[in-house]
């Protein structure tokens, strides 16, 4: 477990409808600001997407930045 997987969530992201196991991209919500809301995901080596996107050059697809934002926007 890293630092970030103990930080607090403002919102109990198992108790919405987003999706769950790997689909799901938004680990904890940090700031909720009248209709701003910020939040974080944990990525590190051990995230199920690196050895399935380019193994030994691993890159994060933009795909799942804009499923991360639109899961974001559902909260």
């Amino acid at each position: 477990m890293s630092t970030l997987d103990s930080r607090p969530t403002l919102i109990e992201i198992d108790s919405t409808f987003l999706p769950t196991g790997q689909m799901r991209l938004v680990s904890r919500v940090i700031r909720l600001e009248g209709s701003s809301i910020e939040a974080e995901v944990d990525l590190g080596q051990e995230h199920w997407v690196f050895p399935q996107h380019f193994p030994g050059d691993p890159v994060f697809p933009g795909s799942l930045m804009i499923e991360a934002a639109g899961q974001l926007v559902a909260l």
